[in-house]
């Protein structure tokens, strides 16, 4: 599942295919419990369909084998992205680090969700993705998370190089290209950002973060302001939320971003309602959420 996007439909069929097998897999479990929060996080199923799929396959693997770190960090990722029981989430963190500190998928998670988001934590957050590299220097996936955590504490220069070994390593990495534009996108390095946002949705079947970060771009006042690209872009996301699930997060960001406030706010409360995994993550400051952080409406 490390190359996120579409892939995880793939793993998703594999974990099935091994519950077959044996019902009681506890790493099958977790991993199951991951493709699901991960297909909602990244707005390919809704929480409705995913959270208690999710979150009954990481109890049964907890009830399992205590003693696996990942089925900790599976039901922590769920408590934090779903249900906002935020005390619980870094108990379990805490305990799968405990049970395996080299666990690269729970102290991203741990690095990403909980310390910059629940704690405002920041330089913590980087010294914890900065410790994945020193586990694995080759990983494409550590890489990324070291510039997701960068980009958010304003280290731009950072998280632009660990954007560039993590495509060097996997150029076939969704999530590596999309990170790769949203470093550049902060640090205002606009042309590098499209051509890298544009990787991300080619490789990744159009996934909807890039989708969305795309149109921030062509929206904002700049020589590569395209507002008709813009438009037809927020068209893609209302007509993948009509004939399946787009993020209302992501909805609520590029409706933000295009002045229409009223349906911004209108999808912040769908998504603060339903729970969307995503909706945590938009209190950070992106460089594609500038609009919906400003509304007085979302602030309170």
């Amino acid at each position: 599942t490390y190359r996120r996007g579409l892939h995880v439909f793939d793993a998703l069929q594999c974990f099935e295919e091994a519950l077959q097998i044996d019902p009681d897999y506890a790493l099958a479990l977790s991993g199951l419990a991951d493709s699901y929060s991960l297909l909602s996080l990244h707005s390919y199923m809704s929480p409705e369909e995913a959270w208690p799929k999710a979150k009954k396959a990481a109890q049964h693997a907890v009830q399992i084998a205590p003693e696996l770190a990942e089925v900790h960090a599976s039901l922590a990722t769920i408590l934090i992205l779903f249900e906002r029981d935020f005390n619980k989430a870094e108990s379990e963190y805490l305990t799968a680090l405990k049970l395996n500190p080299r666990n690269i998928q729970a102290r991203s998670w741990y690095a990403i969700f909980y310390l910059p988001i629940v704690k405002l934590d920041f330089e913590s957050a980087c010294k914890n993705a900065l410790l994945n590299v020193e586990y694995d220097p080759l990983s494409s996936y550590a890489q990324t998370i070291v510039c997701s955590t960068a980009v958010f504490t304003g280290l731009n220069d950072a998280a632009i190089s660990a954007g560039l070994k993590s495509v060097e390593y996997d150029q076939d990495s969704f999530i590596g290209w999309y990170y790769m534009g949203l470093s550049n996108h902060a640090a205002g390095n606009i042309s590098t950002a499209i051509q890298a946002y544009k990787k991300s949705l080619d490789i990744s079947g159009r996934h909807n973060w890039a989708l969305t970060s795309l149109l921030s771009i062509y929206s904002e006042p700049s020589e590569y302001q395209q507002i008709r690209e813009a438009n037809l872009l927020y068209s893609e996301l209302l007509t993948k939320e009509k004939v399946g699930y787009a993020s209302p997060t992501l909805l609520a960001i590029a409706s933000a971003t295009l002045g229409k406030n009223e349906e911004a706010i209108l999808y912040s409360i769908q998504a603060m309602n339903r729970h969307d995994p995503f909706f945590i993550l938009s209190s950070q400051d992106r460089p594609d959420n500038k609009a919906l952080r400003a509304l007085p409406e979302f602030q309170s």
